[in-house]
């Protein structure tokens, strides 16, 4: 009788992490793609940074004005890939991999995007780039805040405060509550973008900051202290 071999699990994860990769090379390319059809449209001086108002207050020429996001997205794209070969035990990132696939993907694609809406900007459609950046900074926080409770301690991932790397209890916990922070903060900020102002939006992204970066470390300082 026939046989039906069924795929491994571990020959699916290698499909899937291949289709990953492939959308993740399309977004890195998209940006040249972009450049090349809009080079002649775009203006000599290009704006580069802007200002917490969404206003643009940083211009350079046209060349690093369309060439400069794409880059440092080529460059955090070779980063990532080899952060993971300096992580040990390499089982502490087996654990974790498919999930930083997806954070990757999301990173590159919110690099991407707000290229191209600097691109929009810069030729003179309607576009609020400080909307956009508060937008795609919570969705990028909500799904990395979905998946901190599953990281294990390292040294290159995570959490990493003094309290952290000596202990795994600490570190269990900090990621627990750093989880459910980054999740429910992540929510209420996009919930509300829609409702302030454009002056408030820049205090509120503030406040948002502070709210996942400064709890998190002080509550590894506390746990320690009481695991001791």
């Amino acid at each position: 009788m026939f046989q039906i071999k069924k795929i491994k699990p571990k020959n699916s994860f290698r499909m899937k992490k291949n289709i990953t990769e492939l959308i993740i090379g399309i977004v890195l390319v998209t940006p040249f793609v972009a450049a090349f059809i809009f080079w002649d449209k775009l203006p000599d001086r290009m704006a580069i940074h802007f200002n917490f108002n969404g206003e643009a207050d940083g211009f350079g020429n046209k060349t690093l004005g369309i060439l400069l996001l794409p880059v440092i997205n080529l460059l955090i794209w070779l980063l990532l890939k080899l952060l993971p070969k300096f992580i040990r035990p390499q089982q502490q990132f087996d654990f974790f991999s498919k999930r930083y696939n997806i954070i990757r993907l999301l990173v590159h694609s919110f690099i991407t995007a707000l290229y191209l809406v600097i691109l929009m900007y810069t030729l003179q459609y309607r576009t609020n780039v400080l909307l956009f950046i508060a937008y795609g900074i919570s969705i990028l926080l909500l799904a990395t805040g979905n998946y901190l409770n599953n990281i294990k301690p390292n040294n290159f991932i995570g959490i990493k405060t003094p309290w952290t790397l000596k202990n795994a209890d600490v570190w269990r916990k900090t990621h627990y509550l750093t989880s459910r922070l980054w999740v429910a903060a992540s929510l209420i900020m996009m919930f509300t973008i829609p409702f302030v102002s454009q002056l408030l939006l820049a205090k509120l992204l503030i406040a948002y900051f502070i709210t996942i970066a400064i709890p998190p470390f002080i509550y590894s300082y506390i746990i320690s202290k009481k695991t001791i």
